[in-house]
């Protein structure tokens, strides 16, 4: 797996060299659709003004912009990405206290909601079940470091045309992990047949 992860991790560092602190420098079609993916994670969860938030695959920190610019600023946020140039670019933009970017592949820090927006969808050419097996790994650590709910979204397999490189997977397979590998209280889930996804909220 760490061959793949070094293959992203480049991957990622040419683009937020490339093109700095826009959709584009995370992989994203643009803006727009990105901002729409933040959306619907946090319809999804709700959360109420007093929150705090692990956000897994932070990238330069997209998802604290649009929650000060909606009015949710969290008590406490952490930022994880696997990628050192990302947290750099993240770090040079916000320096709050309540603001900490962490170097990781998986939440290390106890939070109300974990957030996870694309973070799986660049797989490089991982084989499917190895992928999908690091997929349940990352749910389960950021399952137990959230008091409240984990929120990921995927790539639908009716996407089309679908991209090498990216990983697509259907959404029962991923709701059947969250019943009986999370055991979760309660899941909400959303298709967005717009971006050809889907959003879950898995909530203890």
């Amino acid at each position: 797996m760490q061959r793949f992860l070094t293959r992203i991790k480049a991957q990622y560092k040419t683009s937020i060299e490339t093109f700095g602190a826009i959709s584009h420098g995370v992989l994203w079609t643009n803006g727009t659709e990105q901002m729409r993916r933040f959306k619907i994670l946090l319809d999804l969860i709700a959360p109420a003004q007093d929150f705090s938030i692990n956000d897994l695959g932070c990238g330069y920190g997209a998802l604290l912009d649009y929650l000060h610019e909606h009015n949710l600023t969290p008590t406490q946020y952490y930022g994880y990405d696997i990628t050192p140039e990302m947290l750099t670019l993240a770090y040079s933009r916000f320096s709050t206290q309540n603001v900490t970017f962490i170097q990781s592949s998986y939440p290390t820090q106890q939070a109300d909601y974990t957030l996870i927006s694309g973070t799986f969808n660049l797989c490089d050419d991982a084989p499917y079940q190895q992928w999908l097996e690091y997929i349940f790994e990352r749910l389960l650590l950021s399952f137990s470091s959230s008091s409240k709910a984990v929120v990921f979204n995927g790539l639908s397999t009716s996407k089309s045309p679908k991209v090498d490189g990216l990983f697509y997977i259907d959404k029962e397979d991923i709701l059947n992990f969250c019943h009986y590998g999370l055991n979760a209280s309660k899941i909400k889930s959303y298709d967005d047949k717009i971006l050809q996804e889907w959003s879950i909220a898995a909530f203890k």
